[in-house]
């Protein structure tokens, strides 16, 4: 099961006002779309969608679409399909360490790293 419970509270950076946003040249508004998309994805570690997205900033859809498809070709995110819905996800890293405890275990002679590691599936044991 994909945990999407923290979906409806999208976290973003702060935002220009649209006053602001429309004194900005056409290259510096692409810009600007794409680092404040950026840093959204970035901050919504379970992921994002573009109705939580048109909903939370100022950009029309059909912009955030554009530019989220971009970031998408040049692996600066990726994405995962869920029915009808695309979750938009950061392409840092697939994992992220749930807790800084990290144990090497030596076994016959062999040496394992243990780490409990998150992400939006859930906890899990990773073993190296």
């Amino acid at each position: 099961m994909i945990r999407c419970d923290n979906m409806s509270e999208t976290r973003t950076p702060e935002v220009l006002t649209r006053d602001e946003y429309l004194k900005l040249s056409p290259q510096e508004r692409e810009r600007y779309i794409r680092e404040i998309l950026r840093q959204t994805v970035n901050m919504n570690r379970y992921g994002v969608t573009v109705p939580h997205l048109s909903k939370n900033l100022p950009f029309d859809s059909r912009t955030i679409e554009k530019h989220l498809s971009i970031m998408t070709y040049t692996n600066e995110i990726y994405t995962v399909r869920i029915g009808p819905t695309i979750l938009y996800l950061p392409n840092s890293r697939a994992l992220h360490p749930a807790i800084e405890i990290e144990e090497t275990l030596e076994v016959n002679g062999r040496e394992y790293n243990v780490s409990v590691l998150q992400n939006r599936l859930g906890e899990f044991v990773f073993i190296q």
